[in-house]
């Protein structure tokens, strides 16, 4: 399930100062988001060492889900800095 993997994305976010800019972006250009996931798609071989395979490709596959998306903006409204 990919909402296990919500609260280590938002650490992320807080950790370098992206949260905000994330919740912009998101609510934002709802129509460039599935477009960045599939970007992320294609870019999956490049990263796989570099990154968590299975935290990446749950991001890219959130991305890409718009009811999946829009429960992930949420949370990120609702997560306290």
């Amino acid at each position: 399930m990919q909402q296990s993997f919500w609260p280590t994305w938002r650490n992320i976010l807080v950790k370098r100062n992206l949260l905000k800019p994330a919740r912009f972006l998101f609510d934002t250009n709802s129509a460039l988001i599935p477009l960045i996931g599939q970007l992320m798609f294609i870019g999956m071989p490049l990263v796989r060492g570099v990154v968590n395979a299975s935290s990446y490709q749950a991001f890219v596959e959130m991305l890409t889900d718009e009811n999946e998306l829009a429960n992930f903006v949420d949370y990120l409204k609702g997560a306290q800095v």
